[in-house]
């Protein structure tokens, strides 16, 4: 792990978890994937991450009961 790309690695692992970072940063040393692939694979693991907590019905009411909102404000504001 010390060659310029896989500080991209340690990079994008920064997006998971602490406990989980160690874990998968731990796993991709042993099983000494390239540092491309390895970029790869923690990309997708958090993507996993970030759309599981999309299909809760949470972050869709925050995005519209807010945004939806505002955006009608501004718009009246902008033409006073």
């Amino acid at each position: 792990m010390t060659s310029p790309n896989w500080s991209l690695v340690e990079w994008a692992a920064r997006l998971l978890e602490q406990e989980e970072r160690e874990a998968v940063l731990g796993d991709l040393v042993e099983t000494r994937e390239s540092a491309w692939d390895a970029l790869f694979d923690v990309l997708v693991l958090v993507i996993r991450r970030q759309s599981l907590e999309w299909k809760s019905w949470k972050p869709w009411l925050a995005g519209f009961g807010v945004t939806l909102p505002s955006s009608f404000l501004l718009r009246v504001c902008r033409y006073r």
